[in-house]
């Protein structure tokens, strides 16, 4: 018995433990929202920067990261975000794993109108984000399944975001 409260108590503190944030989002970027005065990143994503272009199927060119930060915007609305924090950055910022209800009838991940779905996850299996593999392994499916169909940025010429960000860091010095 003993035993069984051990580790009752064991898996109730580390649930206490885990650090929520909810609240109305207010949009940065393709994979960072702000939530009251906090900077939160969507762990284990990467989109394009907001001056980041691309060129479509026909060679024209267009801003990418403007296309992503409005399908997450799409997805979060006007709706509370529910975020759990997984780690604090040196910034202040955090990075979170974010769920919010669906409007959609289905969502790529499965999720039906009503329903909690990973935004993180919906921004990649739609293409408009990619698998940060710095982070974790948690959507390297997700973006393997969005290449193969080519859905979103996928359907398009573009650099990833970390080169891109490194390309332009090795001309600016």
């Amino acid at each position: 018995m003993r035993t069984f409260v051990f580790i009752a108590v064991l898996l109730l503190g580390s649930a206490a433990a885990a650090e929520t944030l909810s609240g109305k989002a207010t949009i940065v970027d393709g994979d960072t929202v702000k939530i009251g005065e906090t900077t939160v990143h969507l762990y284990g994503i990467d989109a394009p920067e907001m001056d980041q272009f691309c060129n479509d199927k026909k060679g024209n060119r267009y801003n990418c990261g403007h296309v992503a930060m409005r399908r997450l915007f799409l997805y979060i609305g006007a709706d509370p975000l529910n975020c759990v924090v997984r780690e604090h950055r040196k910034d202040g910022s955090v990075a979170a794993t974010c769920q919010v209800k669906s409007y959609f009838r289905r969502t790529e991940n499965g999720a039906t109108r009503g329903e909690m779905f990973d935004v993180a996850l919906e921004m990649v299996l739609t293409g408009h984000a990619f698998a940060d593999r710095t982070q974790a392994i948690d959507y390297d499916a997700a973006g393997e399944s969005a290449q193969a169909k080519r859905l979103g940025l996928w359907s398009s010429t573009f650099e990833l975001p970390w080169v891109w960000r490194a390309r332009r860091k090795g001309t600016r010095d």
